[in-house]
């Protein structure tokens, strides 16, 4: 037997939703529904039919109001503006066709004569009394008040609207949401913003129907008594009695249905937008922020014991909710210490193990809790700014750039950290100039306000922080003067250009690889027989690493394919596509097809090559610690020489190349070093300094002389 109920279920949920509209079929059936109300307002209606109209009308109305409770935020009904007019136009319709059997037939159906029965209760004044107070409250309290929430949430909405976009922008641009959640979000936040815009105009059409009920009621009063008593020939007393009853009857059907719909129009508009999660309906926010002050309940429940106690009070009455507000506070007290007593006896039992881990974020910038969003924004946009400049001049693809706001950041005001290890910090200074200065230069001048910090550079030099007038005093050239946000940008660039090679990988390669295949497949299928995805990778890491770009594809392709059957080492394949793109690098560093260079004189070249050592995993400079220092100092001596000209250049023999490189890489990363093979014969060449074998580095012994 109780396979039958069961069975009986399914079916009725199955004939149920094939009476619900779908698709095409719903905007056919919502444009007859109009239709139907605008007949209803011009046909005369029988009575039978009226009562189920009215019947309707006062479910659909009991409907509204226990699906805006279940709902979870206003915009999860965003049809409700458009509901809110048909549910009005189908009650002044159901007035129109109520006065009209009213008048013409003094009857209106059974449930108008049955409202207008019981509320009457043989007493005229209390029914229009009761009436009264139905229409004030819902004119004056319900449909007032919601009418200005609405308006003042269709304003602050508007004008918040600019902030949120602004926001979901931020987060999407800093890695945090996706672009289909971006997109989601934006489109959540218009539907809202339109939402607030109906509502505010929607709750007129309550206003005006309260108002209409009023007249209505009137009329049907006035117009019944002078028919009754007039043209059907009734007495006065039975005309009043007759025509009371219905209009009363008439006016709460109307209006006890249209109190519902205010009160769901009220309900709606007030609802705060819950967190995270969505929200919660209004039963469970009410039932949780209730219980959230049990201390509330145990007051309450001493107050209305006094009130008990008063005289003439119903003190039995007092003393019963008394003691269920008390119980329900004491309960919830209770089961606030069992649940804390658990959590503590859970957490000293058991850790739970993490399974999962969050991957670092390559590049970050963290912005400090007290810079204002703005600045922070135009911090995390230079960063990213960087980022693409590198991108669409060498073909650097690199990590983004992601962005903590908010973040504890230790003596600075900004962070810029690369695999989540800080790489440099700052400090606002974005109404101050900033140069690299000698010591002396700035000792005269009051730097209370200008030498906001020091930073030791390799030519003893010290980057002082400058107001405009101190700036002039120095004389400084105008080259050699940053503003802030200059200065942030070339410390972004620098950060990024030192460790953005490493990330054309395996996988970079082989979508490289791919994206040759869908131009030139021939090429392509020759590019993977003569030089594997892993010597790509290097060739193209050292062709970043020295700022060279890879933008060339085809050049390298081929230079690749050509060289690449017959050497296996890297840096020699490396040093072949320089020389295949030697234009495009000199090109970068010319002035006018000029090269300004530094030159290693004869002695320190024999020197360079002695101490070069061959072995199974390449070949390397094999300089002991102090010559290396020594000889860097002297290249730091010959850069501060020449630093007032634009792109100097290292200029050496191509079997050095390599090793003069790898030797100044740590101090001067950004410095070209080019080979004199990889100058153009249409290039000139203007000798800034000619680098020798410095004294500190000790004598040419037989070590290091050829």
């Amino acid at each position: 037997m109780s396979g039958a109920p069961r069975r009986w279920r399914h079916e009725a949920a199955a004939i149920a939703g094939e009476l619900v509209p779908k698709g095409g079929r719903a905007d056919v059936a919502a444009a007859a529904i109009v239709v139907a109300i605008v007949l209803a307002m011009l046909l005369p209606l029988p009575p039978w039919l009226l009562d189920i109209l009215i019947a309707i009308n006062m479910c659909v109305a009991c409907l509204m109001v226990v699906l805006v409770v279940q709902v979870k935020d206003s915009v999860s009904l965003s049809t409700f503006p458009a509901l809110l007019l048909i549910t009005t136009l189908f009650r002044v319709a159901l007035s129109v066709a109520s006065t009209r059997l009213i008048l013409l037939e003094a009857e209106a159906g059974h449930i108008i004569e049955a409202f207008g029965e019981v509320v009457v209760g043989g007493n005229l004044v209390v029914g229009l009394v009761v009436f009264l107070i139905l229409t004030v409250v819902q004119f004056l309290v319900i449909t007032k008040g919601s009418e200005r929430v609405a308006e003042v949430g269709a304003r602050f909405t508007l004008d918040a609207m600019p902030g949120k976009q602004l926001a979901i922008d931020m987060e999407f641009k800093g890695g945090s949401m996706t672009a289909d959640e971006a997109r989601q979000k934006r489109a959540l936040l218009g539907q809202e913003s339109q939402f607030f815009g109906a509502m505010d105009g929607a709750m007129k059409f309550v206003k005006g129907d309260a108002i209409a009920g009023i007249v209505i009621m009137l009329t049907n009063m006035i117009g019944g008594l002078a028919i009754g008593m007039l043209q059907r020939d009734m007495p006065g007393a039975e005309a009043m009695r007759v025509y009371s009853v219905l209009t009363i009857g008439d006016g709460l059907v109307a209006q006890v249905p249209a109190l519902l719909m205010s009160l769901t129009a009220g309900l709606l508009v007030t609802r705060v937008a819950g967190g995270e999660d969505g929200g919660r309906n209004v039963g469970k926010e009410v039932a949780s922020q209730l219980a959230a002050h049990p201390k509330a309940w145990v007051t309450a429940s001493v107050a209305m014991l006094v009130f008990g106690l008063l005289p003439g009070m119903p003190t039995v009455v007092f003393a019963a909710l008394a003691g269920g507000a008390l119980a329900l506070g004491l309960g919830i007290i209770h089961r606030r210490q069992k649940n804390t007593a658990d959590a503590a006896a859970g957490l000293a039992a058991e850790v739970p193990e993490l399974r999962e881990f969050e991957v670092v974020r390559h590049f970050l910038v963290r912005i400090a809790p007290h810079v204002d969003a703005e600045r922070g924004q135009q911090i995390i946009n230079l960063a990213r700014l960087a980022r693409n400049e590198l991108v669409s001049q060498y073909g650097m693809v690199t990590p983004p750039v992601h962005a903590d706001t908010g973040a504890p950041v230790a003596d600075a005001d900004f962070e810029f950290c690369h695999d989540e290890v800080r790489v440099f910090s700052a400090r606002l200074h974005e109404d101050l100039l900033t140069a690299l200065c000698q010591p002396r230069q700035v000792e005269a001048l009051d730097l209370a306000h200008g030498l906001a910090e020091e930073v030791a550079e390799w030519d003893g030099r010290v980057r002082a922080w400058l107001t405009l007038e101190q700036a002039e005093a120095l004389a400084l050239p105008a080259a050699a003067v940053q503003t802030y946000w200059a200065y942030l940008h070339s410390l972004f660039r620098s950060a990024i250009v030192k460790a953005g090679p490493r990330y054309f990988g395996i996988e970079q390669a082989q979508k490289l690889s791919r994206w040759i295949a869908s131009r030139t497949p021939d090429l392509a299928k020759e590019l993977e027989r003569s030089v594997p995805l892993a010597r790509l990778a290097d060739v193209m890491q050292r062709l970043l690493g020295e700022q060279v770009s890879v933008r060339n594809v085809d050049a390298i392709t081929e230079t690749l394919v050509e060289w690449g059957p017959r050497e296996r080492d890297p840096a020699v394949l490396y040093e072949c596509v320089r020389a295949a793109l030697a234009r495009e690098i000199c090109d970068a560093h010319a002035s006018g097809k000029q090269l300004s260079a530094l030159m290693l004189d004869a002695e320190l070249e024999a020197a360079l090559r002695s101490a070069v050592r061959q072995t199974a995993y390449g070949d390397w400079l094999a300089l002991d610690v102090r010559a290396s220092e020594a000889l860097v100092d002297e290249f730091a001596a010959a850069l501060t020489a020449a630093a007032t000209l634009p792109s100097p250049i290292l200029l050496c023999p191509p079997d050095l190349r390599p090793h003069a490189r790898h030797l100044l890489r740590e101090r001067f990363n950004e410095l070209p070093v080019l080979s004199t093979a990889e100058v153009p014969p249409d290039y000139r060449i203007k000798v800034l300094s000619v680098v020798s074998w410095p004294d500190a580095a000790g004598p040419l012994d037989a070590e290091y002389a050829t």
